[in-house]
């Protein structure tokens, strides 16, 4: 018996194809049975799970939980009472960061920082995901790669002595992975209006601005810088006036509360060369090769200009955001995550093979569980770690070069062929 005609023939009951709903139903079961790497994903993400939980346990018992999210509940508290955000203690944010912690402000604050500690580790977790889904090409083994980086990442001595202080660093460190993927597409106005908005948060990835105008886009940061400026004249009430925010700046600037004693908990090379009384031409020289080694992360992408792929974004990106880590005045442990991104671009997609070998050491380092050691040792481990990657950025930089593709003058753009 037949139910009609397909392809010039007659289709018979049993020959029916399945439509498209039933195939998309079919899909998952299928790639579950062919793909065992599925089934060691789901044990290494119960794995994660136990470590999230005994990280947790730690974090609770600390006496500085939560030293980090009082600022912005004072702050939220501030904006209700019509106060200066800059009256509560250590709150560095940009005045428009008041508002949004508003929320915040009406919060138990016991509550508020058990709470940031499983935030933060959700958000790490999250980290993981988005850093392989975007720089890791698709293939069977791919699904067991964020569970371990998400194990490493959350057992390491980095959320050892991050996750308890509830900062909100951790919320931005998805975002360079973020505007990697949208620049990549050609989609810089949306890359662009994400990377903005998280300055209007917290300025850790005031570096990455540099990005889009390496890659000649001017005109979507530029319109999206000057919507911030807006935002940001239009919050001055908040505070204490112009004064008051240059006044933040300059704490900042030398090195926030992370100086004298407190050096040791300063991942920059001038905590470090603090801590370990080195002398100021020391000092200055280790500097200037950073700056060296973040213009030869540049070089290559001023070169290369529309032509940046996802990968070369994201290390130049994080490589940047390294190089002012380390020649800067203040690096502290949880702007770590934000390198995370740029490590894995690199593992999955640089043409050099030392590159990609001096990522991995420099990420299994941070990932070590160092939980024993002193404040300086700790400090050592971090800043080696943070010099080993910003090699890795470079030479990954320099061999993008390598195999250039040249394009003509007619040839469409990224951009033009997204529009078509």
């Amino acid at each position: 018996m037949t139910i009609g005609r397909e392809g010039g023939r007659d289709v018979l009951v049993d020959e029916r194809r399945p439509d498209a709903a039933h195939a998309r139903e079919a899909v998952p079961s299928r790639i579950a049975v062919r793909n065992p790497w599925i089934w060691v994903s789901a044990l290494l993400w119960a794995g994660v799970g136990w470590i999230a939980y005994r990280q947790y346990q730690h974090a609770v018992t600390v006496p500085y939980l939560g030293l980090d999210v009082r600022p912005l509940k004072g702050a939220g508290q501030a904006v209700l009472d019509g106060a200066d955000v800059y009256a509560v203690h250590n709150f560095v944010y940009p005045p428009t960061a008041a508002v949004l912690f508003i929320p915040l402000g009406v919060v138990d604050q016991t509550v508020l920082a058990r709470a940031a500690v499983i935030v933060g580790e959700v958000v790490i977790a999250g980290l993981a995901v988005v850093a392989v889904l975007t720089f890791v090409p698709r293939s069977r083994w791919r699904a067991v790669l964020p569970p371990l980086l998400a194990a490493g990442l959350l057992a390491g001595f980095v959320s050892y002595h991050a996750l308890a202080l509830g900062n909100a660093s951790l919320l931005l460190a998805p975002v360079v992975a973020g505007v990697a993927a949208l620049a990549g597409r050609g989609r810089w106005s949306w890359a662009s209006a994400l990377l903005v908005l998280t300055l209007l948060v917290k300025p850790l990835l005031a570096p990455v601005v540099l990005v889009p105008f390496l890659a000649r886009r001017w005109r979507p940061p530029l319109v999206c810088l000057a919507v911030a400026g807006v935002l940001a004249l239009a919050s001055l009430p908040l505070t204490g006036g112009v004064s008051r925010i240059a006044e933040v700046v300059r704490t900042l600037l030398h090195g926030s509360v992370l100086v004298g004693n407190q050096a040791g908990n300063n991942l920059s090379l001038t905590g470090f060369a603090s801590i370990h009384h080195m002398p100021g031409y020391t000092l200055a020289v280790a500097r200037l090769v950073v700056v060296l080694l973040a213009l030869l992360i540049v070089i290559p992408a001023v070169i290369l200009g529309r032509e940046l792929d996802t990968a070369q974004l994201a290390w130049t990106a994080t490589g940047l955001l390294l190089a002012v880590f380390l020649a800067g005045n203040l690096s502290e442990v949880h702007y770590l995550y934000a390198l995370a991104p740029g490590v894995v671009a690199v593992l999955a997609g640089a043409r050099s093979r030392v590159a990609r070998v001096l990522a991995l050491a420099g990420l299994a380092t941070l990932c070590l569980p160092l939980y024993g050691l002193t404040a300086p040792t700790e400090q050592a481990w971090s800043v080696a770690a943070e010099a080993v990657l910003l090699v890795a950025f470079t030479l990954a930089a320099l061999a993008s070069l390598r195999e250039r593709t040249p394009v003509t003058r007619d040839a469409p753009d990224s951009g033009e062929l997204l529009r078509v």
